[in-house]
């Protein structure tokens, strides 16, 4: 009889306590950190930039993952326009739209606990996915959606700190 691979089941709680924390950002007062938000935003560029040599190799995924990065980018620029900012000598900060990030983070865990529950969960713990299992262009849109979403959002924000920075003597 085979052992069981209980690394998938080991990694779930950490996976939640990450998405805890994503999830929790999205509320309050945050400090503008610009080292932090540029090596961000590179990173997130490259994983978009990896999307799309993914959507150029295989035709499929190619129509969700550029709906998933426009409708990401609109729904950034308009959590920008919803963000109160507050210049102190103490330092920059902002208070993104509380709602808008939290439900696109939580859309894409639901989506993934779906993937889980149907591919991994359908034959018990520990068996392994079908072949399929990371193939599902809804999955790689819904992904897109949130690189679009991040990418545009945190672009934004260092454009609004640089022009009030730039304005203000």
């Amino acid at each position: 009889m085979p052992t069981p691979n209980l690394a998938p089941l080991m990694t779930i709680p950490l996976i939640g306590w990450m998405m805890y924390r994503r999830v929790s950002r999205q509320f309050g007062k945050q400090p503008f950190t610009p080292k932090r938000q540029v090596a961000r935003l590179v990173l997130l560029g490259v994983v978009t930039l990896a999307l799309l040599v993914l959507a150029f190799a295989k035709p499929v995924f190619a129509l969700p993952i550029a709906a998933g990065l426009i409708a990401g980018a609109a729904i950034g620029v308009v959590n920008l326009r919803l963000t109160r900012f507050e210049w102190t000598t103490d330092g920059d900060y902002y208070y993104p739209h509380p709602y808008i990030g939290a439900a696109l983070s939580l859309l894409l865990i639901g989506r993934l606990v779906y993937r889980y529950a149907v591919l991994g969960g359908a034959a018990g713990i520990g068996s392994q996915p079908p072949p399929a299992a990371g193939q599902s262009p809804l999955t790689y849109g819904l992904l897109a959606v949130l690189l679009g979403y991040y990418v545009a959002y945190l672009g934004g924000l260092m454009v609004v700190r640089y022009r009030h920075h730039r304005a203000t003597p």
